[in-house]
């Protein structure tokens, strides 16, 4: 499966003009390139298949200035669509802000991937919902203590008893309608259709602070402006499922099928009852910052034999630099244009856990970091 890279580029030449009667030669013409670039790097055949993938592209824009200068009834200076051709008006590539993702972080990925769409996974798992039970009378009353305490158990009450609860009542209330749509999920797996799922990985919107105004134009006239950079992520993940040969899904209308969708639905499974056991396990929760327990769990459900293929992770990054004009020397000069530049790369990866769980070393969020103070505000 041989590798291809192409490139092309789009960008228009525009020519402008400058008029300074002191100059010599008192007219000079000067030139840019606006628009895009664009790099693709992929695969050629396998089409059936999955293939990595990277596109970039570049693209950006000039301001141009335009306006006459009389002194003394005479002409001093005149510019008919001149280009701030010796700024650079190109954003930065994205990658410097987000990076590249190593093999670690691929594998990561990867059991999230297959966590999150696995057609097996309950949408609420009464094992666990029951077992959690016992302790919600304990998180949820308040048992006197210091202003402190109490807003600690309150934030760790809601997080890790009252919503996820309310969460699970809520899909429990809609049992009818889960269930119809694991029924025809599984009608569609019997089928040989196979199921494509997507899944969200994490977004990003990031905007920087203005930087202070700079010369972003000196020939004839002196502007200044200044800039600003936006990064932007956003990464998803897609796997397709089929049924394992040799495994008979029953047939539509049948009371097998039914009681699997069912028993599907709210993770009356024996698999689940090793998600339970572990959810219920002190500090699993702690662990699955570190350890991916939970994920590998989730992702190796086969209740239903199921083969996965195609399994991929893919991202946008985008950065954007965006400059605001600060001044023009005089309200005899203007501009049309605009100085901006845009920087995106859209990429997948093709991806399968080979290590046994997912591994990773987090740093800390703000969620993470409140959870953490509040157990210390506890212990106190």
């Amino acid at each position: 499966m041989p590798a291809r890279s192409r490139s092309r580029n789009l960008r228009l030449t525009v020519t402008g003009s400058g008029y300074d009667s002191l100059g010599s030669p008192q007219l000079q013409f000067y030139s840019v390139q606006e628009g895009p670039t664009e790099e693709c790097h992929d695969f050629v055949g396998n089409r059936a298949g999955a293939n990595g993938f990277d596109k970039r592209t570049n693209d950006r824009t000039f301001p141009y200035f335009h306006g006459t200068w009389i002194l003394g009834g005479v002409l001093r200076i005149q510019l008919n669509q001149l280009p701030a051709y010796s700024m650079n008006p190109e954003a930065p590539d994205p990658l410097t802000n987000y990076g590249t993702l190593s093999a670690l972080q691929l594998n990561n990925l990867a059991w999230k991937v297959l966590a999150d769409t696995n057609p097996n996974a309950p949408d609420v798992s009464l094992p666990t919902f029951f077992g959690e039970l016992k302790d919600l009378p304990s998180l949820v009353r308040d048992w006197g203590g210091d202003l402190l305490k109490k807003v600690a158990k309150g934030h760790l009450s809601w997080r890790w008893a009252v919503k996820p609860m309310m969460g699970d009542i809520r899909k429990l209330c809609d049992f009818s309608e889960n269930i119809e749509r694991r029924y025809r999920e599984l009608e569609h797996l019997r089928d040989g259709n196979g199921l494509k799922r997507r899944v969200g990985l994490g977004s990003d919107n990031s905007v920087g602070a203005w930087t202070s105004p700079s010369v972003i134009n000196s020939n004839y006239i002196t502007v200044n402006a200044r800039s600003r950079t936006t990064h932007q992520m956003k990464m998803w993940g897609t796997v397709c499922y089929k049924v394992a040969p040799g495994f008979t899904i029953p047939r539509s209308y049948s009371p097998e099928l039914l009681s699997l969708a069912r028993r599907l639905t709210y993770g009356i499974t024996s698999h689940e009852l090793l998600a339970t056991a572990w959810e219920l396990t002190p500090w699993s929760w702690f662990a699955d910052w570190f350890l991916g327990i939970g994920d590998t769990i989730a992702a190796t459900n086969n209740t239903v034999p199921l083969t996965r293929t195609r399994p991929c992770v893919m991202r946008t990054l985008s950065a954007e630099k965006e400059f605001e004009i600060t001044n023009l020397p005089t309200a005899l000069f203007s501009y049309t244009g605009r100085p901006w530049g845009k920087r995106t790369r859209l990429e997948r990866y093709v991806v399968a856990p080979t290590l046994p769980f997912s591994l990773s070393l987090p740093l800390f969020d703000g969620g993470k970091w409140s959870v953490l103070a509040s157990l210390a505000a506890l212990r106190k």
